[in-house]
């Protein structure tokens, strides 16, 4: 079983920040192509497009593409400080994690998404589905996570998160416990778009800011949402 919240978070700390905390990689894809697009076989070590079992590797000077209307997979993506990750208008990028994981997903880089991101279908434990570290979000698509246990969006230390977009946190769940947005350190996170939360009744919904240099500027929607449950 996933340890309660409160024994979550200390990990933030104490672990580096690298999906090799997980499990072994034994489906390990690491992009190539310099500037290129996703659904290219020879911009990927293996030549081979990722699957729904791949443990994507984005490395500095990556610049990659999710051509219009392409629908990507993947089991986890970490996007490493020079890296960039690009989901165009009409494209999608599904990851389903498989197995125990530090996070679904780690951000050191760029995350630009016009299109629709979705985590979703994690195996418990994991700690984070959704992991800024240093890395910057532009979300002006649809960005959910769901069926996560705890379907946290973490952001911390100097990053930029900008959303014009949806940002759905547990709302299409059927068993996620808990929802958290979770704001520290240097982090400026600008909300002109939707964040909906949602929570089953024994769970919680929360916007978590918890150190004094982080800003959260709200010009759009902030919507909190009971799903079913007892007690």
């Amino acid at each position: 079983r996933r340890p309660p919240r409160s024994t979550l978070f200390p990990y933030h700390d104490a672990l580096p920040i690298s999906l090799s905390l997980g499990a072994a990689r034994v489906n390990c894809q690491t992009w190539i192509g310099g500037v290129g697009d996703w659904d290219v076989a020879s911009n990927w070590s293996t030549s081979s497009v990722p699957t729904s079992t791949s443990d994507v590797i984005i490395g500095n000077g990556g610049v990659v593409t999710i051509p219009i209307s392409f629908a990507a997979v993947a089991s986890t993506i970490e996007v490493q400080s020079g890296g960039s990750l690009n989901i165009t208008s009409g494209a999608s990028l599904t990851i389903n994690i498989i197995g125990f994981d530090f996070a679904a997903m780690t951000v050191a880089g760029a995350l630009d998404n016009a299109g629709t991101l979705t985590i979703g279908n994690i195996i418990e434990p994991i700690v984070f589905a959704c992991f800024f570290q240093g890395g910057s979000l532009t979300n002006s698509g649809t960005f959910d996570i769901y069926d996560a246990g705890v379907a946290l969006l973490d952001c911390s230390t100097n990053n930029s998160i900008t959303n014009s977009g949806t940002i759905n946190l547990g709302v299409n769940s059927s068993n996620t416990t808990g929802t958290s947005l979770r704001i520290t350190d240097a982090v400026n996170f600008t909300n002109s778009g939707t964040i909906n939360l949602a929570k089953t009744a024994n769970g919680t919904a929360a916007v978590d800011i918890n150190n004094s240099s982080a800003v959260f500027t709200n010009s759009g929607n902030l919507n909190l949402t009971e799903l079913g449950g007892d007690g």
